[in-house]
């Protein structure tokens, strides 16, 4: 009935807050970022992981020819990769820039006080 609709309506803003990766602050960074993802995913459908590579401009979007749990089983060379290159993309922007590597996360201070106020989800 309605108790039930108004349930699902509530669960479905619940969820575009707290599951919307494009919400969360970007990267310092972003143009080190390499995006993987597979092209016929169950899950993730493929807009997800483009909003994502349009939130951070300047990263790398990859796509692997699988599925959700295929993809990550049949491709990890795929993924290694993909971590290696973020990584070296990393290094580079401190190698430019040895100051900028002052023991600081490579998220927005704004994440962690934004965590720090997300209520939470333990009982």
């Amino acid at each position: 009935g309605e108790a039930a609709q108004s349930t699902v309506r509530r669960m479905r803003q619940i969820l575009r807050v707290f599951t919307d990766i494009t919400r969360l602050p970007k990267p310092r960074y972003p143009s080190a970022a390499v995006l993987v993802a597979g092209t016929d995913d169950g899950y993730i459908p493929t807009t997800s992981p483009l909003a994502l590579h349009l939130a951070w401009p300047g990263s790398e979007m990859r796509w692997i020819d699988g599925g959700h749990i295929s993809s990550f089983l049949l491709h990890q060379p795929a993924f290694r990769a993909a971590v290696r290159d973020a990584l070296s993309r990393l290094d580079e922007v401190y190698q430019q820039d040895p100051d900028e590597d002052d023991g600081n996360q490579l998220l927005d201070d704004q994440f962690v006080m934004d965590r720090e106020l997300r209520p939470s989800c333990t009982p």
